[in-house]
This record gives C-alpha cells, structure tokens and sequence, in this order.
C-alpha cells in the first residue's frame, strides 16, 4: 500500500470521526434559551412539541450556563410528569431544588417551585410538596402580575385540588372564567368542574367548555376539556355524546403524545366503558409500569385488577391485588393526614400573621407617642382591637375543629369507623330526596354476619370486634366513592347505592363475600359469611319502609340456609297481585 494511499485513508476517518461533532456543535451554536415569558407560556398551555423540541438540545447546556441549565431541567420534570414513561428526572430535581435560594426572579421562581411541587407530590413526598407550595404562595405570588400571577393561580389551584383545598381552588379560579385569555379560563373550568361546586358555577363552566375557546388551545387542553365534557354527558345520561366527546378526547390525548392524559383516560374507561373499552383500557394500563403512577392511580389500578381477578375466578390473584390495594391505600391516607396538619400550620400562620400586626401597631403606639397623648391611647386601643380580634379569630377556629370532630364523632360507629345508624340513615334518606328529583334508582341493602353469636360465645367479644372491623374495612375497599356502609346495629348492616339499579347488587354481594371469607382473628382464621336482603326504590317510597322490605328479604336469606343475597321477585310479586281479590 502507497504513503499517499494510507494518508487518504486516515484524512478520511479523521473526517468520519469529527463530523458529529462539528454538527453538535453547530447545534449548539444555534441553541437559544426561551424567555421567562415564553417558557411558562408553553408549560401551561402543554406546548409538547415546542418543549420536546427544545428539551433535545439538552446536551448543549454548560455548567456556565445556570440559567440554560435551570431551563433544561424545569423541562424534563415537566415532561416526565405528562408521560411517566420517561425516565425520572431526578438530578434535574436535586440540581433546581439546589438553585432556588440564589434565584430572584420571581416568575421564574414560581414555575419552578410548582414544578417541583407537583414533582414532589406524584412521588408521594407530601412534606416537600407543602413546604413549596407554601414557599409559591406566601413569598412568590405576591410578587407577580399579569399572565404570570394567572398562571400560577392555576397551578396553584392544581396542587390545592390534589390534597383537598377545595374552598382554595375556587378562590383562586374562579375569577379566572373571564379572563381574556382562552387557556386561562378554559383551563380554570376544567379545574373547577372536577371541584365540589354550586349548580350556577357549573353552569358557567359547562358553557365556557362548550364555547370556541378550547379551540384556540394547545392539542392536550382540548383533550382535557372533551374529557371533561363528556364525563358530564354521562352524568346527564347522555350516552351516545358521551362517546363521542370521549373518542375526541382520547384522539387529541394520542396526537398530543400526553402520556399521563392517556392513562387518566384509560382509567375512566377501565371503570366506566363498555367491555371491549374496559378490557382494551385494563391492557394498556397494566403495560404502564405502575410505581411510576401516582399513588391514588395506582390504588385504583390495583381494585380495577382485583375486581377483574374475581370475575374470573382467579382468587389467588384477587387476594395478591388486594393487599396491594390496601397497602397503597395506607399511602394515600397518610398523604391526606399530611394535607390535614399542613391546614393546621397555615392557621397557625394566621394567627403569628395577627400577632405580628398588634405588635406592630403597639411600636407605631410608641413612636407617636411623643407627639400627643391622644394619639397615643388612640393607637393603643387599636393595638387592642386588633389583639381581641385575633382572639376572636383564635377561637373561631377552634369552635369550628372542634364542631367537625363533633360531627365526625356524632357520625361515626366507634368500633367500625363506619357511618353509624343515625348517619347512614340521614344518607340515605339525602339519596331519596335526589331520586325524586333526578329518578336515577338507588339501592338499599341489608346485611348480617351469619352466626356471629357463635363467634362471640367461641373466641371471645375480642374476637367479634376484629370480624367487625375487618369487614367494615373490606366493604369500605369495595363500594364506590359516592356510596356508604354503615353499622345498623350489632352485626347488621346497611348499604346504601346511589344511581344502582337491583341488579348491581349481586356484584357487590360476590364480591363482599370472597373479600370477608377469611378472617384472621390471631389464634385461629374464621371462615366468615353473611346474609343480604337488597330493594330497589320505586315510587314514593319512604326510608323506613324500604329498609322494613330490606329486612324481610334478609330474614329471608336467612330461613333460605344463609350465605345468600335475596332480592325482590318481580313476577311472585305480580303474581300475588293478580289473585287478590
């Protein structure tokens, strides 16, 4: 081989070897971090492709460039959060956590504190979520204006929603349904309408969501806001609509590639479409990996699977879900107790806030009080007025935690830590109330531990409690949201099942039934069953005589050999009417 045949060889892989560098570099020369302005505009309008596109560039970040490398990172986690599937950005989380106390600029500040909040709160570190939030909210917000202060309202509002300050989601959103810019207000509605409101308000929402202004939004809040509008269609039983809004939804969700839309979506399905819908839901949902959902997602991912698992028999399965289920929901409690003492702390605040006002209105006393006597007494007795007002505020509160505890306790079994007699009863009565107004059927069902006596009289009053409270337990895991159980006294019990027709009783029983069979009281494990007489309401029927056909049809369970759910007989019932005279 000649000299000048190797030279050309090795000029030829130096070639080879630099061009992807030089094109990186290239790259990067081009490379321009977005503005403040223009970051947190396409973080709250889920800009994903102008995101994603930039995010690409990542790379080209130096530690000399703070800023760009803050902008990178506030990137990630707010991809990582729209599609679980990518990998967590958990240096980027420690390197902005890390950046924050030497950042001053506010409105980059708060799009990073509620960034990380959100973070913090879809991996379960409640603490870190509120110390943020409470961060954002107190030093951050009171700083902004504009897009800016709208923005964050809405996150806020957001992280509030998630750990259940609903009165704090409507403050801070409700002004937002006029604002003039379509993706303020169109999402504000989407978050209100998921909050507990009025019949005005949601009006108001329904008409915003229904208007042109979700279609000058980005792909993933058209997405959100059909969703939204057809979980209302089906609340108002329009089905075929309901359809419609909900494939247009999914539609925009895959073009947008918002991969945690589409689990959310999935979910609704899993509990609410047709078959082909569940089953074609539970499959993509179970190809997620799961300890990258959310804690609450992941509950109900575990009773969607459980339910499936019983329906096909599968008990080993079943019982495997279950205690998933349960151990999730242990996490989830825990993030709400957490949520609970955060409220306290923030009334604690209040009152150092009023502590700090009648202090200061004392030193102004003070200072004026070389200039005349009468305006010294004058600021000394505002400085009192303020201190009995704090007083009066101090006490408030405690008059009101205390009447909720009341409440709780006034309505609540002390054993069990179910609704007790009077409470279930109220609830129920409340359901029949909305039945005569809507006509959507509800269901009353009676249960009783089948020879409960004998477990008393065979392994102790202790060993009765822990069946008790086991099987209120398993009943809570198993009824809907909106459903109750409550203790009817001694081992009975009273399910009450809004918008459920005769039929769905039988599911509840079935699974009621294989959740209690074994319980373990310690020394031994019992094979436990029960008995359940269910009525569906009809005509004006009032409480007391719907339990009273209740109790009939569980007597009756009973004398039938127990371990069985007995419900109305249409045509024994016919039939009695036509023979009578």
């Amino acid at each position: 081989m000649s000299v000048k045949t190797i030279i050309a060889s090795l000029l030829c892989i130096v070639v080879v070897t630099l061009s992807p560098v030089l094109q990186a570099q290239d790259n990067c020369q081009s490379l321009k971090t977005l503005s403040t302005d223009a970051l947190q505009t396409a973080i709250f309008e889920h800009d994903l492709p102008t995101l994603r596109e930039h995010v690409a560039y990542a790379a080209c970040a130096t530690s000399t460039n703070s800023s760009a490398n803050q902008q990178f990172d506030a990137i990630r986690i707010y991809l990582y959060l729209q599609d679980v599937t990518l990998p967590p950005p958990v240096s980027s989380v420690q390197r902005l956590l890390a950046q924050i106390s030497v950042n001053d600029n506010a409105p980059q500040l708060a799009l990073y504190l509620q960034l990380l909040a959100k973070y913090a709160l879809h991996t379960d570190d409640v603490k870190q979520a509120l110390a943020l939030t409470h961060l954002l909210t107190s030093d951050i917000m009171p700083q902004l204006k504009g897009p800016a202060l709208a923005y964050t309202q809405v996150a806020v509002a957001d992280i509030h929603f998630r750990i259940g300050f609903f009165q704090s989601v409507r403050d801070l959103l409700t002004p937002l349904l006029s604002h003039e810019i379509d993706s303020i207000s169109v999402q504000a509605a989407i978050h209100l309408w998921h909050t507990p409101r009025d019949e005005t308000q949601l009006a108001d929402v329904i008409a915003l969501l229904q208007s042109d202004k979700p279609l000058t939004t980005t792909l993933t809040v058209r997405a959100r806001a059909a969703f939204v509008l057809a979980k209302q269609a089906i609340e108002d039983s329009q089905i075929q609509l309901a359809k419609q809004l909900l494939a247009q939804a999914k539609a925009l969700a895959d073009q947008a590639g918002n991969v945690t839309l589409q689990t959310t979506i999935w979910l609704y399905e899993a509990q609410h479409g047709s078959l082909p819908q569940r089953q074609s839901a539970m499959t993509r949902l179970n190809a997620l990996q799961l300890d990258k959902l959310a804690s609450a997602d992941q509950l109900n991912l575990a009773t969607l699977n459980a339910n499936r698992a019983n329906e096909r028999e599968d008990w080993q399965a079943a019982s495997a879900f279950y205690e998933q289920a349960q151990s999730l929901n242990v996490t989830v409690s825990r993030n709400r107790a957490l949520a609970r003492e955060y409220a306290s702390f923030q009334l604690i605040e209040q009152a150092k806030a009023l502590e700090s006002a009648r202090q200061q209105s004392v030193l102004q006393g003070l200072q004026v009080e070389k200039q005349s006597q009468q305006q010294v007494i004058y600021l000394l007795a505002l400085a009192c007025s303020l201190l009995c007002l704090a007083i009066v505020v101090l006490l408030f509160i405690r008059k009101y935690k205390d009447a909720k505890r009341f409440e709780h306790l006034a309505n609540t079994d002390g054993l069990t830590q179910v609704l007790n007699r009077r409470a279930v009863q109220d609830y129920a009565e409340q359901v029949r109330k909305e039945f005569l107004q809507t006509n959507k059927p509800f269901v009353l069902a009676l249960a009783d531990i089948d020879h409960f006596k004998s477990v008393n009289d065979t392994y102790g009053h202790d060993a009765g409690d822990i069946v008790l409270t086991t099987f209120a337990e398993r009943a809570k895991l198993l009824i809907r949201q909106h459903d109750a159980v409550g203790r009817w006294g001694g081992e009975e019990w009273l399910f009450v099942l809004p918008t459920t027709e005769i039929a769905a009783a039988q599911g509840l029983f079935e699974r009621l039934r294989k959740a209690v069979a074994d319980v373990d009281i310690g020394t031994h494990t019992l094979n436990i069953t029960f008995s359940m007489g269910a009525v569906q309401a009809s005509g004006q029927s009032d409480i007391t005589s719907l339990i009273n056909q209740a109790d009939e049809l569980l007597y009756k369970a009973k004398r039938n050999g127990r371990d069985q759910l007995c419900i109305p007989n249409p045509k024994a019932e016919k039939d009695a009417t036509s023979a009578a005279p």
